[in-house]
């Protein structure tokens, strides 16, 4: 189970979250879990289509 990709914004007050996850997932799991969002574009054209899937 990965981490919310918000945790960092989240926690970063309270503990060292940078250095717990360090600890505890691996570079690759981080990768994961913080990817960049898409443009806003790219996920309405996919909605979109996905829409109009679903209609025929």
């Amino acid at each position: 189970m990965f981490p919310c990709r918000w945790l960092v914004g989240c926690w970063h007050m309270y503990i060292d979250i940078n250095t717990f996850l360090d600890e505890h997932y691996a570079k690759e799991e981080l990768d994961k879990v913080f990817v960049p969002p898409k443009p806003k574009v790219v996920s309405l054209v996919e909605m979109i289509e996905q829409a109009k899937k679903r209609a025929d």
